[in-house]
């Protein structure tokens, strides 16, 4: 009997501790994600226009920080504003490279910019 509360408490252990660093993952991603939106942003410069626009971009970003490609999967038919969000992009890299606990070679991520009037 104790050899089984032995293996259980184990396995327990193991799954709880598969459980935190999922979490970690996780909320690293999120926090990311939060530091390349904030980095891009800051360089976004929208054209002035009388009409709200938003336009959603594609990132590929490398576990050193690079950009292999990105582009705009949904646009704000302007292509002003799109141009505007693609130059924000180019102006943001590089972004912050992985920490090595990451195994992941790149992270794929989508950015919504948006102009509201």
């Amino acid at each position: 009997m104790k050899k089984t509360g032995l293996i259980l408490g184990i396995i327990s252990f193991l799954f709880l501790s598969a459980i935190g660093v999922k979490a970690d993952i996780v909320s690293y991603w999120s926090g990311y994600t939060k530091s390349v939106e904030s980095k891009v942003v800051s360089n976004f410069v929208p054209p002035k226009t009388k009409e709200s626009l938003s336009a959603t971009l594609s990132l590929n970003i490398n576990k050193d920080g690079s950009v292999s490609s990105h582009k705009i999967v949904e646009s704000s038919g302007n292509a002003d504003f799109d141009a505007a969000a693609m130059k924000a992009v180019e102006a943001s890299i590089p972004f912050n490279p992985f920490p090595s606990e990451i195994i992941d070679s790149h992270y794929n991520m989508l950015l919504k910019l948006e102009s509201v009037k």
